[in-house]
């Protein structure tokens, strides 16, 4: 199925599904949303603070099953804007895949966020397991971090300033390495 039409509410878009019949199984979904108010579905709180739910005792590590079990499945996204918190976020993409154990991201970008432009790339093997492996890169860029700011909901001034930031995360939960560069320039400031 290719650029079948779809409207839910006010979402207008397309989507289609590739399934290859191999071994392993693959499953592709690919959607394209022109806008989505996220505000719209978002509840803001009443003013009573609730705990979270507790989360759900871990399940027991089974044997490992072969990858060639399990379906290879992927979803491509993209949505050309995106309203939250009154704000427009623009260009956003993603692109994952699930084959075997392994969860890969490709691409997961935002070419607008505030002004900025956020990228996350790489993949975590074995993410059903205790052992779980991350080989993960990141890279921001805002011109000026405040409209940014202003996107999460958070107070800001006019301006802030010019923030970089890369980095990577590899290895398991146990042995974990971070590679970070962080270069801000703010306004008013001296580093």
């Amino acid at each position: 199925v290719k650029n079948a039409a779809f409207e839910l509410d006010d979402v207008k878009g397309t989507a289609g599904v590739t399934i290859t019949f191999s071994v392993p199984l693959s499953i592709v979904t690919q959607i394209d949303i022109d806008t989505v108010d996220l505000d719209s579905y978002l509840a803001r709180p009443a003013g009573g603070d609730k705990k979270p739910a507790a989360p759900a005792p871990a399940a027991a590590a089974d044997k490992k099953a072969p990858d060639s079990v399990f379906p290879s499945i992927g979803l491509k996204l993209k949505v050309a804007k995106a309203i939250y918190n009154k704000q427009a976020i623009g260009g956003i993409q993603a692109n994952l895949a699930l084959k075997g154990r392994t969860i890969s991201f490709d691409d997961i970008s935002v070419s607008n966020l505030g002004g900025a432009r956020f990228a996350v790339r790489g993949n975590v093997a074995d993410f059903d397991r205790p052992t779980r492996r991350f080989d993960v890169a990141l890279n921001f860029e805002a011109p000026d971090l405040a409209p940014v700011l202003k996107v999460a909901g958070a107070t800001a001034p006019d301006t802030v300033g010019r923030v970089t930031a890369k980095g990577g995360i590899s290895g398991t939960v146990e042995a974990m390495t971070f590679l970070a560069a962080f270069e801000p320039r703010l306004v008013g400031a001296v580093l």
